[in-house]
């Protein structure tokens, strides 16, 4: 839909519209977000009147844009300045305004192949200079870069073999365009996404955790995540796990136990991880209560 929201805003965005704490978000749910977002277009529209009035530049209206996410193009802000009658700008003008940059921002993911923003502008970073004087990406190299980005282990054979697998799938020759580049980010993504998923689910059925427990270590784990990528330290694990769940002196032994069995696997710590932790743990009382202690 090409709406500029930052990872920690779609997160909470999320928590906010699954209703029934399922970690999933049905159509209904879906909906609700688009409201959300929508109910956010027009609180930052009234803002930025309200601080301007109704006489605006276009210029301050490209400093607005970027400060909420976006970087239009000449032709967008063209496009703005023919609209701004004597420099006058209403509320539907700037609603009307934020709808060109998402439409043209949505028009960009869809020619990155669906990737995120983040993964498209670090691909088209390291690579995009190379295709532009005509080379092929080298999969040596593009292999390389897929596991900077996803922060691939060493150790993780089986990822590492997909990620190849994917490359050798969409090159041409001996190499591959922009767009087969884009295509294997995309393609390793949602293997590693699904695969994340299932063992989310794997560790909550042998936990036996209820939907609202889930719900409660999903925000500390999020809440423990200040680099906004999905990981975390064992150290913001314990941190996390000790505030959350009031541990004793017993449990905090468990948990630094089980933090040490992960070995070099356990440098960063992922939803799932973070489960089996809580799991091992097994401390007495509610998440919840526990939570609305602190």
């Amino acid at each position: 839909l090409g709406y500029a929201v930052q990872y920690r805003d779609r997160r909470s965005l999320f928590f906010d519209a699954d209703r029934d704490k399922d970690g999933l978000i049905c159509q209904a749910e879906f909906l609700k977000v688009v409201r959300f977002l929508r109910e956010m277009d027009i609180s930052a529209a009234k803002e930025f009147i309200g601080i301007n009035g109704s006489q605006s530049e276009a210029k301050n209206i490209e400093q607005w844009l970027e400060r909420q996410g976006y970087q239009p193009s000449e032709t967008v802000l063209s496009h703005i300045a023919s609209m701004l009658t004597d420099n006058v700008c209403t509320l539907s003008d700037m609603l009307r305004i934020l709808s060109m940059a998402r439409e043209e921002r949505a028009a960009l993911i869809q020619q990155s192949g669906g990737l995120t923003e983040e993964h498209a502008e670090r691909l088209c970073s390291r690579f995009r200079s190379r295709t532009d004087a005509g080379y092929q990406i080298l999969p040596r190299d593009l292999e390389r870069f897929m596991h900077e980005l996803f922060r691939t282990p060493a150790d993780s054979l089986k990822d590492r073999d997909f990620i190849a697998s994917v490359i050798k799938d969409n090159c041409k020759g001996q190499g591959l365009d922009l767009a087969g580049a884009c295509r294997s980010v995309l393609a390793y993504d949602n293997h590693h996404n699904e695969d994340q998923w299932r063992r989310e689910q794997d560790a909550i059925e042998a936990a036996g955790f209820t939907v609202a427990r889930v719900d409660e270590l999903r925000r500390a784990h999020f809440e423990a995540d200040y680099e906004s990528h999905g990981m975390i330290s064992k150290a913001k694990a314990y941190v996390a796990l000790y505030e959350f769940l009031r541990l004793n002196p017993a449990q905090c032994e468990i948990l630094k136990k089980q933090l040490d069995k992960l070995g070099d696997a356990g440098v960063e710590i992922d939803f799932a991880q973070f489960l089996n932790l809580a799991s091992a743990i097994r401390p007495e009382g509610s998440l919840l209560g526990a939570r609305n202690g602190r």
